[in-house]
This record gives structure tokens, C-alpha cells and sequence, in this order.
């Protein structure tokens, strides 16, 4: 959520998502045309009853391997929410795409290409946005109805937040009211994304206190850290600032940890009613929350809306 407290927004694994989603763009315009014989194939293609993996007019094209491709990222661009819980970490080396998922499994696979790297990655990406485990190799043609279906109901949560967020732009009362309900979490986190940077750190440093001293989390990379050693040195470095904000997020939804994740909540809220009392930290993050509303929401929802007409014209509906 650029250009919002940059120190954290830069490096989120949920915007380096976005920024590779839109660096595929380019590579995939041939399919843009509707009267182009590459469209009609993909047509074909996404309203056969066969398989992927066994379809060769799709197996022997670069350009609707990529589009796929480009499809199951879109559709995990906002899984779970905007900051994409189930996501640690991605990244693009040239023309390869890397990701750490929660549970620290780690994927690869090429654009472009399909090959073990890249069936390995849809078996498990199946997995993981399916309601229940799939525990298959193949790709059915029906995966497209299926991200097709994802970007419309992000579509609708986008509709809500951005109705949420102009509310809570228009008055510091209303901004309080976010943060003592309980139902409105996602909100919550927006907020917390939008503290200028000094705020954040005085968050981490304030929380810490509460915590058992020997209270140790694995981050994304697997490494083993103590959460109060390393909450209560303010960061300057901006990786060690992400890495604090991911360990947090984890913490304030860590079912397995129920005493933690009560005190990471009413801690949160206490000191986010204490933090924006200050008028310059309040105006500031009001600003951030502008921001976001522009920059994030409603270039997101420009985004899955283009997808959802061109998903719905390849499948003819």
C-alpha cells in the first residue's frame, strides 16, 4: 500500500504480489484482442471439459501458460484479505517466481512454462484456496470459473472496506469506533499500516512488556527469534521493521497461543487510543488512510473489475 509508511508498504509480501501481477501484464496483451485466434484458443481451452495438463493446444502455449499463471496469482492477490495471511513472502528473479507460504513451504515455477516446478505449485495452490484439499497434479479447465469467482467477491469486500474507509476519513470519532469493535479487524490492521513510522515503533516497543519473556516465533525465512528482544529495540533498518510487523500479525490471529493473542488485542487497542489523541500522529495517518483508499482500493478494484470482464468474455458468460 505504497506510499504508506514505505519502510513497511515497500517490502509487504502483499505488494511485492501485486507489483509481479503487473509486471505480467506486457506478456500477455496478445490475448487482449477478442477477435484474435490466440483469444478464441483460450477460449476453447477454458470451456473444454478437459483437463489442462492433457489439453495440448494449451500445453504447447507459452502465452496461456502465462496467462494462467498470471490468473492464480490474481487470484491469490487478496485470499484471506488484503494482506494475504496465508503468504509470507514472494519474489521475481527474471522470469522466475518464488513464494514462502505460512506454513513455510516454498514454491517456484518459470512464466511461461509448465513443467514439476510449476505442477507442484498448482497441486498445492488447489490445496490451499479450495475448501477442502485436493491432492491432485492435474489442473481441471475450470480453475479459470474459479479465479473468475475469487476476483468477484474481492470486488465486494473492496466495495466495503472503501465505504468503511470513507467513513472512518471523516471523523476522528468514527476512527475510534473502529478500533473498539470487534468486528472490524481488517480495519484495524489499515490503521496500524497507516501510524507514521515513529508510531510504529513505539507499538512494538509498548506491546512487548506484556509478553512472557520466553515467547519465541519462527519468521518466514525459519529463522527462531525471541519476540521481546527483538520488540523492544526500535528498528531503523526497514527489513527488521517488516519482519516486526509480519511476527505481530501473526501473533494478534495465533490460535495456538490464546493468552498472547488477548494480549496483543486489547494492548493494540489501548495503545491506538492513546497513540491518535496526538493530533499530528492522528492527521498523519488520516493522510496514510487517504492513500490507501487511492493507491490500493480503488486501483485494485480497477484491476479485478478488468479481469472479471475478460474472464467472463473467455468463458462466454
Amino acid at each position: 500500500m505504497q506510499p504508506i509508511n514505505p519502510m513497511i508498504h515497500s517490502q509487504a509480501a502483499s505488494i511485492k504480489l501485486l507489483e509481479i501481477i503487473s509486471k505480467q501484464l506486457p506478456f500477455i496483451k496478445g490475448l487482449f484482442e477478442t477477435d484474435s485466434a490466440a483469444f478464441k484458443q483460450l477460449q476453447a481451452i477454458a470451456n473444454s471439459s478437459q483437463d489442462l495438463n492433457e489439453n495440448e493446444d494449451f500445453l504447447n502455449s507459452e502465452l496461456n501458460i502465462h496467462y494462467l499463471q498470471f490468473c492464480l496469482l490474481l487470484g491469490l492477490s487478496m485470499f484471506q484479505g488484503v494482506f494475504v495471511p496465508s503468504m509470507k513472502d514472494c519474489k521475481l528473479d527474471d522470469n522466475r517466481f518464488s513464494i514462502t507460504w505460512d506454513s513455510l513451504t516454498k514454491d517456484d515455477f518459470t512464466f511461461g512454462c509448465y513443467d514439476k516446478r510449476f505442477i507442484k505449485f498448482a497441486s498445492y495452490y488447489q490445496d490451499r484456496l479450495s475448501s477442502k484439499p485436493q491432492k491432485r497434479e492435474s489442473i481441471p479447465s475450470g480453475i479459470f470459473q474459479g479465479i473468475l469467482q475469487f476476483l468477484q467477491s474481492y470486488i465486494l469486500v473492496l466495495d466495503s472496506v472503501e465505504e468503511e474507509l470513507d467513513k472512518m476519513l471523516s471523523s476522528k470519532a468514527n476512527m475510534f469506533g473502529i478500533i473498539n469493535s470487534d468486528m472490524q479487524r481488517p480495519l484495524l490492521f489499515i490503521i496500524i499500516a497507516c501510524l507514521p513510522k515513529e508510531a510504529m515503533n513505539a507499538l512494538f516497543v509498548y506491546i512487548q512488556q506484556y509478553f512472557p519473556e520466553e515467547l519465541e516465533v519462527t519468521t518466514a525465512l525459519g529463522r527462531k527469534v525471541n519476540v521481546v528482544a527483538l520488540f523492544e529495540t526500535q528498528s531503523v533498518n526497514i527489513d527488521q521493521l517488516c519482519e516486526k510487523n509480519n511476527i505481530y500479525f501473526d501473533l494478534y490471529f495465533d490460535r495456538k497461543k490464546p493468552i498472547v493473542r488477548e494480549i496483543t488485542r486489547s494492548k493494540t487497542v489501548e495503545y491506538l487510543k492513546k497513540c491518535l489523541t496526538n493530533d499530528k500522529v492522528y492527521e498523519e495517518t488520516n493522510r496514510n488512510l487517504s492513500n490507501i483508499s487511492e493507491l490500493q482500493i480503488k486501483i485494485r478494484k480497477r484491476l479485478y473489475q478488468y479481469f472479471i470482464d475478460h474472464l467472463e468474455l473467455v468463458l462466454g458468460e
